[in-house]
C-alpha cells in the first residue's frame, strides 16, 4: 500500500496518482492548483492522504470543523487595530475554494473572517472561546487518525523528489514548492 503527497495538479497527466490509470479520475484538492488525482478505486485513499497532509501541516478544512462543532458563522467579534472588538464578521466558508483553520507563525490557530469587505485572519479562540474544546481538539490533531494510518506507508513514486524542494503552505494561495539550492562552492584559494 502506498500514500501520495498532494502536489501540483495543473499541466500534469490526467492519471490516478496511485495506479496511473487514465480512466475517469477525480481530484481531492487543496485549492485550484494542488491536490491528489484519483480514480474511483483510490477515492478513499486520496481522502485519507489529503487529511494526513493537512495534519502534518497543521491545517483543518473549515467545512470538516463545522461538521463537528456548531461554531458561529455570522456576528463574529473582529479585533480592531485600536484593541477594541466590533461585531459583524462572517466566517469565510466557500464551497468553491477550500478554507482552512491553520496555525499561524505565532503558533495560534486562526480562521479567515470577512468584515467590511475585507478578509482577516482571527484567532479561533475569539470565534469560539474555549467552550467547545476546539483548540484542544486541533492541538491533539483533527486528522490524527488519517495521519497515523499513513505514516509508515511508502510514498508513491509519482511525487517529484529533489533534495532542496520544500512544500510550503501560503494562506490565501495554497501549497507552493520552493527550491532551496545549496550555496555555490567557495572559490577562495
Amino acid at each position: 500500500m502506498t500514500t501520495v503527497i498532494p502536489q501540483r495538479i495543473v499541466f500534469t497527466r490526467p492519471v490516478c496518482d496511485y495506479c496511473f490509470k487514465e480512466d475517469k479520475w477525480l481530484v481531492h484538492a487543496l485549492n485550484d492548483l494542488h491536490g491528489i488525482k484519483v480514480c474511483e478505486e483510490h477515492f478513499v485513499d486520496g481522502q485519507r492522504d489529503v487529511k494526513a497532509w493537512f495534519h502534518t501541516n497543521d491545517m483543518v478544512l473549515i467545512e470538516d470543523l463545522l461538521k463537528v462543532y456548531d461554531l458561529p458563522r455570522v456576528g463574529i467579534l473582529v479585533p480592531r487595530s485600536n484593541g477594541s472588538f466590533t461585531e459583524g464578521g462572517e466566517l469565510v466558508c466557500s464551497s468553491v475554494k477550500n478554507q482552512f483553520v491553520h496555525k499561524n507563525s505565532n503558533g495560534d490557530w486562526v480562521v479567515m473572517v470577512s468584515f467590511l469587505g475585507l478578509q482577516k485572519e482571527i484567532n479561533i479562540k475569539i470565534l469560539c472561546g474555549d467552550a467547545y474544546g476546539v483548540v484542544e481538539h486541533l492541538e491533539r490533531g483533527f486528522y490524527k487518525d488519517e495521519y497515523d494510518s499513513v505514516k509508515d506507508l511508502t510514498v508513491s513514486t509519482s511525487t517529484f523528489k529533489h533534495d532542496g524542494l520544500q512544500e510550503v503552505y501560503v494562506p490565501g494561495t495554497g501549497v507552493v514548492r520552493m527550491l532551496i539550492m545549496p550555496p555555490p562552492p567557495s572559490t577562495k584559494n
